[in-house]
C-alpha cells in the first residue's frame, strides 16, 4: 500500500483539528474506534509499525502540519476529544498528523 504525500499543502493546526473532526464525524463510531498520531513518515507508521491494511477515504486520513508545533498541538487538541492514541514518543520531525478507524488486527505501538 502506497501513501501519497507528494500533494498535501501544509496546515495550521486549527484547520488540522476541524478537517480531522469531521472526518471522524462522517466515519461514525466513537472516539475510541478511532486512532490519532503523528509521524515523520505516516507510510513507515501506518502500515509496517500499526499494520494498516488500507488508507482510503473512508477510514483513514493524513495531513501535512505546517510545522512540528503544529502537529503536535493538533495532536493534543484530538487526544482531548479523547481519540486513542500511543504513548510513543515524538523525534520532533513529525509532520503528518492522522487519524485511522481502527481494523482487526492493527498493531498499536
Amino acid at each position: 500500500m502506497m501513501l501519497d504525500t507528494s500533494q498535501m499543502q501544509p496546515m495550521n493546526y486549527a484547520d488540522i483539528v476541524s478537517d480531522l473532526t469531521l472526518f471522524f464525524h462522517k466515519g461514525g463510531g466513537t472516539h475510541n474506534d478511532w486512532f490519532v498520531g503523528i509521524a515523520a513518515d505516516p507510510q513507515e507508521r501506518l502500515f509496517a509499525q500499526h499494520n494498516l491494511g488500507s488508507c482510503d477515504e473512508s477510514t483513514c486520513r493524513v495531513l501535512l502540519a505546517e510545522s512540528f508545533a503544529a502537529a503536535e498541538c493538533a495532536k493534543k487538541s484530538l487526544l482531548a476529544k479523547p481519540f486513542d492514541h500511543a504513548s510513543n514518543k515524538d523525534d520532533g520531525e513529525s509532520l503528518y498528523v492522522y487519524l485511522y478507524k481502527k481494523q482487526p488486527g492493527l498493531t498499536i505501538p
